[in-house]
């Protein structure tokens, strides 16, 4: 077990880390059932709850098995840091939206308290981007042959 995750190197366990934790983002909207705030123009609000849910696992299992398929070749990992960043480009995105909506008149209206969301997301996204930006000395994880410690 220790080879395997030694394998899977720092950025393949980051991604496994993420993984996990964009399937707790999913059960999170899922157990919501509803939107934060449906009046304010917050795009991802907007998506209908399977759909967003569904977006998340996706990501997820994508994230997850790139992460175990980089193992054998790291290259396969950049697949899943793209798919790390499409979830918190869309949440930035649709707060964005909401904050741009304050100055604009009519329905929906935005929110001021969208900037927090978007500053969260916005710095979330940037650590994923850098993350997936690393580079990793794959010698050794490619050098390994079975039976060595």
């Amino acid at each position: 077990m220790h080879s395997r995750v030694r394998r899977l190197g720092r950025r393949g366990g980051l991604l496994l880390m993420l993984a996990v934790l964009w399937a707790g983002v999913a059960a999170q909207v899922a157990a919501t059932h509803a939107p934060y705030d449906v009046a304010d123009a917050v795009l991802h609000e907007r998506i209908p709850t399977d759909w967003r849910v569904g977006l998340w696992l996706t990501c997820a299992i994508i994230m997850a098995a790139a992460a175990v398929a980089g193992t054998r070749d790291p290259r396969a990992q950049r697949i899943g840091w793209a798919a790390a960043l499409i979830m918190p480009a869309e949440r930035a995105v649709g707060y964005l939206w909401s904050v741009t909506m304050i100055g604009v008149p009519g329905p929906p209206p935005g929110a001021v308290s969208s900037l927090a969301g978007l500053a969260e997301w916005c710095v979330v996204t940037a650590i994923v981007y850098t993350l997936a930006g690393w580079d990793e000395d794959v010698t050794d994880a490619l050098a390994y042959k079975e039976g060595e410690p």
